[in-house]
């Protein structure tokens, strides 16, 4: 098994020869869950991904990045409501309410 300090370096070594010293682990850990962000992978998988039980520190730390999620709810709602046709009290459409 690969100890802790002997990955930091090893991780530090392959950064100095690739030309990104000073590059850490946090670093590409960050870029991971980053990317994974800001292209629409769900919090929770993500958290998952970093080994975290909840998903609070992922969306505390990179919640800024997640897709508007404003627009998919708008077009989920559009496409469900898009098939009403008669809102009138009384009418089956509303009886789940």
């Amino acid at each position: 098994m690969l100890r802790h300090d002997s990955a930091i370096r090893a991780f530090a070594n392959a950064a100095k020869a690739t030309d990104q010293a000073g590059r850490s682990a946090v670093d590409l850990r960050h870029h991971y869950a980053s990317t994974l962000a800001a292209n629409g992978v769900d919090v929770f998988k993500i958290a998952q991904a970093l080994g975290h039980t909840t998903p609070r520190l992922v969306i505390a730390t990179y919640g800024h990045l997640v897709p508007d999620g404003g627009t998919q709810v708008r077009r989920v709602m559009d496409a469900a409501w898009s098939v009403v046709t008669d809102v009138s009290p009384g009418s089956s459409c509303l009886t789940a309410f």
